[in-house]
């Protein structure tokens, strides 16, 4: 999985790219994108909506509307994760149609986090634990990370292994706090207008040359 930092249109705009879509079969079945309108969680309103450019609006509806037929095409499940339920009733709507649409599809999936902050994910994580917990249902020493991973956004999916951020920013923008843990992650200073298949390719080549770890020392993983 890998991690954008862009719009709902740029990104279905690359997809429809079928150089680029052959190289996400390759190599990443899963992507999970973050547009503006999802790193500004908790910010005012007026200032989310002036950072995402007024998507969260009608624009947002359009977007979704126009760019789910050039997904479904190319074979993509489209999921949205975040607090869905503060979003109005026209924009629920036509994320749900979007989900219905590309329900079926199987060549790759595409998670798009609409008013998602990864606090938010793990506050509300918690608090499902917790309601299940004062409910007698759950003994609290059952609790580990399987209890907790299986009530995030992304529960039932692999942790990404791969985070790409593009446009010089170095942070991962309180994104998916629990499963980047292990996560390789790519800064490039490329802006994303012009991130393109090149740009991919050099990123999943920065990947490969990744010793990936999970928490174990080089000898470990060399030595199997």
């Amino acid at each position: 999985m890998a991690k954008y930092d862009i719009t709902t249109t740029t990104l279905g705009s690359l997809m429809e790219d079928p150089d680029v879509v052959a190289i996400m079969e390759k190599h990443a079945p899963g992507i999970t994108s973050n547009p503006m309108l999802g790193m500004a969680k908790g910010m005012p309103a007026a200032q989310a909506m002036g950072m995402a450019g007024g998507m969260i609006g009608q624009d947002a509806v359009e977007a979704i509307e126009r760019e789910v037929d050039e997904l479904h095409g190319n074979g993509i499940r489209v999921r949205f994760i975040g607090d869905l339920a503060t979003l109005k009733p026209h924009l629920l709507e036509s994320i749900a149609a979007a989900e219905a649409r590309t329900a079926a599809n199987s060549h790759m999936t595409l998670y798009i986090a609409i008013a998602y902050g990864g606090r938010w994910d793990l506050v509300r994580a918690m608090r499902r634990i917790a309601t299940r917990v004062s409910a007698g249902a759950m003994a609290p020493d059952a609790i580990d990370e399987a209890t907790l991973a299986g009530e995030l956004a992304l529960a039932g999916s692999p942790d990404p292994d791969l985070f790409i951020r593009t446009g010089g920013e170095h942070r991962i923008s309180n994104f998916l706090l629990w499963n980047l843990a292990y996560t390789e992650l790519y800064f490039c200073d490329c802006l994303w207008p012009d991130f393109d298949d090149a740009e991919i390719e050099r990123a999943f080549r920065h990947f490969a040359s990744r010793q990936r770890r999970f928490g174990l020392t080089g000898d470990q993983v060399a030595g199997g």
